[in-house]
């Protein structure tokens, strides 16, 4: 008996592991693993022969957090001039008084 969902999966699974392996791919891994992050997680690729949705999410998570990290430091360095400009006038008021 032919099974058409599992038809289905593997042909899904083949043409996202080829858009990923592509020289521009059209973003149909991130569209796959979005739409069951948890079930998808540990979903193997036979064409990659990897677990991509890992792979995905993982780089996902590294620039979320480098963008966080940048505007965090931003912040940081914003504070430490604005301490060292307070304290540079706060020092010249006392020299002078």
């Amino acid at each position: 008996m032919f099974n058409i969902f599992f038809f289905f999966q593997n042909y899904l699974l083949n043409k996202v592991a080829l858009d990923y392996n592509s020289e521009y791919p059209k973003g149909y891994l991130e569209c796959y693993c979005k739409k069951d992050p948890i079930h998808r997680y540990y979903e193997n690729f036979l064409l990659a022969d990897s677990f991509l949705c890992q792979t995905w999410t993982l780089q996902k998570f590294i620039i979320t957090f480098l963008s966080f990290m940048a505007a965090f430091i931003i912040v940081i360095i914003n504070l430490t001039i604005k301490t060292m400009f307070t304290s540079a006038k706060m020092l010249n008021f006392l020299i002078n008084n």
